[in-house]
């Protein structure tokens, strides 16, 4: 996730993930920096001291690597300290002679020489300059989702957790493929998470917010659609009984009924409903309305019968990670089910689950040909 993350920001090129053929054998992924393949091996258990690493292979891939023209960088949880003081102790010393010259103790010295005969390298020089381009990264799996969602919320609007789960599923159904950010960010945008403004250097404030509404509004209309409509038709919008509303079936998959809290608008009278957001394809219209119940807000997916055929979907997503996601689905008849009933729902999903704050977000979309439309994450 962070390498993609690099991809995102502009500091690499391209990411390409399980490259396939012996030029990606023993690597999980390829990270292209400046034209330069940065290999990336990890190992998430174990201990890797240097003679682990040649027992199980390790060390002629990284050397393999370098000698092609690459970098090579070792992922684990803990354990590859021997490697990490050696690559450290290269990258500090100014040439071969002042790094030889810093392993001053028989172990350090041993270590070297070990990884020399492990790498069958020419010389010491040499080795001493594949460590230059070697790196160990020791990871915390809870830190490192902090720092993912760190770096996501200075790139992305809306909730970093959101375009986390986005970007897993990019990287779980792109293998042998490289990812560069032009079709990373198109993958976002296409489910409903937009990039953030870059702030240009020495704008003025105002100007900037002038700026960015003007953007917000020219994105109207298109397929990452954030903002929030009060069209006055819906003002008076009627739930409950004699409504005319027909709700969808709740399956597993939309949520837990008396655990979560959910209600049906075609049984429960809402108050102060408002429009949160509306989308048209193709003659299907899609709204998500919020309303008050008992004190409590509530958001649901509604839509009109037309006669135009139609499938939609509420996805809900609970804090404080993105694989805590719901869907309700919504299918759109061609015809109306009953003689009174002219329009469908969703179950009404409440806005606040066990004190944790839930978002939103809302797609239409068609078959043949396959057509769709997503917001973006609603608050």
């Amino acid at each position: 996730m962070l390498a993609l993350l690099e991809v995102l920001a502009g500091k690499a090129q391209s990411l390409e993930i399980e490259v396939l053929g012996k030029e990606g054998e023993g690597t999980e992924f390829a990270l292209m920096i400046n034209g330069v393949p940065h290999w990336h091996q990890v190992k998430l258990t174990g201990r890797w001291s240097i003679s682990q690493l040649r027992t199980k292979g390790v060390l002629d891939h990284w050397w393999a690597k370098i000698q092609s023209g690459g970098f090579f960088e070792f992922v684990c949880r803990a354990g590859a300290e021997e490697m990490d003081e050696l690559i450290k102790r290269a990258s500090n010393a100014e040439s071969w002679a002042a790094f030889d010259a810093s392993l001053v103790s028989d172990t350090q010295r041993n270590r070297f020489i070990q990884l020399c005969a492990a790498w069958q390298a020419s010389s010491g020089e040499a080795a001493y300059e594949a460590l230059r381009k070697s790196a160990v990264h020791s990871i915390d799996e809870y830190k490192l989702i902090e720092l993912v969602e760190a770096r996501l919320a200075s790139l992305v609007m809306g909730l970093s957790h959101i375009a986390a789960g986005e970007l897993a599923r990019l990287i779980d159904e792109s293998p042998h493929r490289r990812l560069t950010a032009d079709y990373a960010w198109d993958w976002l945008s296409r489910n409903g998470v937009r990039q953030k403004p870059r702030t240009p250097l020495g704008t003025p404030p105002r100007l900037l917010l002038a700026s960015i509404a003007s953007l917000l509004m020219i994105a109207g209309g298109g397929i990452a659609v954030g903002l929030v409509l009060t069209s006055p038709s819906y003002v008076n919008l009627s739930t409950g009984p004699s409504s005319g509303i027909s709700v969808a079936t709740i399956g597993k998959a939309c949520g837990n009924t008396p655990q979560n809290g959910l209600r049906s608008p075609a049984a429960t009278r809402f108050s102060a409903i408002s429009l949160a957001y509306s989308q048209v394809l193709d003659g299907n219209d899609i709204r998500v309305y919020q309303g008050t119940y008992n004190g409590k807000s509530y958001d649901w997916l509604q839509s009109d019968i037309t006669g135009s055929l139609a499938e939609a979907r509420l996805t809900w997503y609970m804090p404080p990670h993105f694989k805590y996601a719901y869907w309700c689905n919504l299918s759109i008849p061609d015809k109306p089910i009953r003689t009174i009933l002219a329009q469908v729902a969703t179950v009404a999903i409440p806005t606040l689950i066990d004190d944790k704050e839930i978002t939103f977000k809302a797609c239409v979309w068609h078959s043949a040909p396959f057509s769709e439309k997503c917001s973006s994450i609603l608050p």
